[in-house]
C-alpha cells in the first residue's frame, strides 16, 4: 500500500483496500452522524419548550409507554436539551472524522472514537435493558464498523511501524467487542433478560406504566 499520497485525488489507482476501506468508514460516519442530528432535532426543540414526555417519546423506544401522560420535576428539560445538543455534537465528530481520513490525519481514529464512545454510553442505557428500537440498535454495529475501518485505513497509509499497529490494534478490538457485546445482550434478552447488578433500577418492569392508546 502507498504511503506516498497527501489529499485524496493523489490514492494510487491500484491502492484498491484503503479506497474500499475509506468508503465504507465514511459511509458508516456520515450515517451515524445525521442519524444523530435528527435525534438532536427530535429531542431539543421539545425540551426547549419543556415538553418532556414528547422529548421521551421521540427517543422512539420499543416500551409502548405514554411518557407524555406523567410529570417531570422542575428543569427535567434542561437534561434533554444537554442530551439532544450532545447527540448533535457526536454527529459532528463522526463528520470530522471523514475530514480527518480524506486527509490523512493520524487523529481521524481517535476523532471517530468519539462517536462510538457515545454508542456505548447508549448500548449501556437503552439496550442492555432492551429498550431501544431496532434501528437504534443497528447504530452499535455501524459506528463500529466506521471504527475499524478508520483504524485499518490510518494504519495502512502510515509508515507501519510497531506504534503504528499498536495504535490500531485497540481501535480495531473496541469496534469488535461492541457488537459482539450487543450479540450477547441479544442472546440474554432470549434467556430473560439482565438482573441485578447489570439491571437495578426496574428498568425492565413497566407493567403498571400507562401505555400508549
Amino acid at each position: 500500500m502507498s504511503t506516498t499520497w497527501t489529499f485524496l485525488s493523489e490514492m494510487p489507482a491500484n491502492d484498491t483496500l484503503s479506497f474500499i476501506l475509506l468508503v465504507v468508514a465514511a459511509a458508516c460516519l456520515n450515517e451515524w452522524a445525521f442519524v444523530h442530528y435528527i435525534a438532536g432535532i427530535l429531542v431539543v426543540p421539545n425540551g426547549w419548550v419543556n415538553n418532556n414526555g414528547k422529548a421521551m417519546n421521540n427517543f422512539g423506544l420499543t416500551t409502548g409507554i405514554d411518557y407524555e401522560a406523567y410529570e417531570y420535576p422542575v428543569h427535567t428539560n434542561r437534561i434533554y436539551i444537554q442530551h439532544g445538543l450532545n447527540l448533535a455534537i457526536a454527529g459532528l465528530f463522526a463528520h470530522f472524522a471523514i475530514g480527518g481520513l480524506v486527509l490523512k490525519w493520524e487523529a481521524a481514529p481517535m476523532i471517530a472514537l468519539v462517536a462510538f464512545l457515545v454508542d456505548v454510553a447508549y448500548f449501556i442505557a437503552f439496550d442492555l435493558p432492551h429498550l431501544g428500537p431496532i434501528p437504534a440498535e443497528a447504530q452499535t454495529y455501524i459506528i463500529s464498523l466506521g471504527l475499524i475501518c478508520s483504524a485499518v485505513f490510518t494504519y495502512l497509509n502510515s509508515s507501519k511501524g510497531s506504534w503504528d499497529l499498536l495504535e490500531m490494534i485497540p481501535y480495531v478490538v473496541s469496534g469488535i467487542a461492541l457488537p459482539t457485546a450487543a450479540l450477547l445482550n441479544r442472546a440474554f434478552k432470549l434467556a430473560g433478560g439482565w438482573g441485578s447488578p447489570i439491571i437495578m433500577d426496574g428498568s425492565m418492569d413497566y407493567a403498571d406504566a400507562i401505555m400508549l392508546a
